[in-house]
C-alpha cells in the first residue's frame, strides 16, 4: 500500500551521538532523517520522509547509530539509542502518537484478520445442524470485519450431534458477511437434521483464520 507514495516515519530518540537518527531502505534507496539527534541524551522528535519506488520489493526502517547513507559511524564508549513511539504514515507530515486502549486497538485489527480461539482442546466455533450425512451446516459469528473474509483453516475439527462424534475432513465458507457466515463441514455417516456443533478435535493449535486484508 505503500509503492510509489509518499511516506513519512517518525520516532522519539534519545541518543547520547549525533549520527543517532532513522532509516528507511527499499532495496535501491537509503532515506534518513534530515538531521540525527542533538546527541544532549535527551528525548527528541526525529522524522523521515520520502517517497517509496514504485518497483520497490521491501520496506525496512531502521533506528540506529549510522551516517545519513546507512554507512558505519564513530561511536565512542557509552553511546547508546534508545526510541519509542514509532509510526509509520502514508503522506510528507508526521501526525501525534496516538496511545489507543487495548481493546480499541484489538477491534481495529480484526477488521483485518481474526480466528477462532486455540490453545485448548475441544473449543466451540458455532452450531447449526446435519443437512445431510455428510454435510452438517455450521453457523459462526465474529466482530465485524473490513468486508466478507476468506477462510483458512488449521488442524483437526470434529461435529458433535446427537450424542455421536464425527470427524471433519473439510471445512468450506458459504455466504460470508461482515460478521457471520456458514461453514460447510464434511463428514461421514451422520444423521440428518441432527442438531449439531462444531468444535477444534483434542488438537489445541487447531484453528479457523478470516482474512479480510486490502
Amino acid at each position: 500500500s505503500f509503492t510509489g507514495k509518499k511516506f513519512t516515519v517518525s520516532a522519539k530518540v534519545k541518543s547520547t551521538n549525533t549520527d543517532a537518527r532513522i532509516l528507511v531502505s527499499d532495496q535501491s534507496t537509503w532515506f534518513a532523517s534530515s538531521e540525527g539527534h542533538i546527541g544532549d541524551g535527551n528525548e527528541q522528535r526525529l522524522t523521515v520522509t520520502g517517497t517509496l519506488s514504485s518497483s520497490a520489493t521491501s520496506f525496512n526502517v531502521s533506528l540506529r547509530i549510522a551516517t545519513s547513507t546507512a554507512s558505519a559511524t564513530t561511536i565512542t564508549d557509552g553511546d547508546y539509542i534508545e526510541f519509542t513511539n514509532v509510526k509509520l504514515e502514508i503522506g510528507d507530515t508526521a501526525t501525534p502518537f496516538e496511545v489507543e486502549p487495548y481493546a480499541e486497538v484489538l477491534r481495529k485489527c480484526q477488521r483485518y484478520c481474526w480466528r477462532t480461539a486455540n490453545g485448548e482442546t475441544y473449543s466451540f466455533i458455532g452450531s447449526g445442524y446435519n443437512a445431510s450425512t455428510i454435510n452438517s451446516l455450521i453457523l459462526m459469528t465474529y466482530p465485524e470485519m473490513r468486508v466478507a473474509p476468506t477462510l483458512t483453516t488449521l488442524g483437526s475439527f470434529q461435529v458433535v450431534a446427537g450424542g455421536s462424534v464425527y470427524s471433519v475432513t473439510g471445512i468450506s465458507m458459504s455466504d460470508p458477511t461482515e460478521q457471520i457466515c456458514r461453514l460447510n463441514c464434511t463428514v461421514s455417516g451422520a444423521t440428518t437434521s441432527d442438531f449439531a456443533v462444531l468444535r477444534n478435535n483434542n488438537d489445541a493449535a487447531a484453528y479457523l483464520l478470516l482474512d479480510a486484508e486490502l
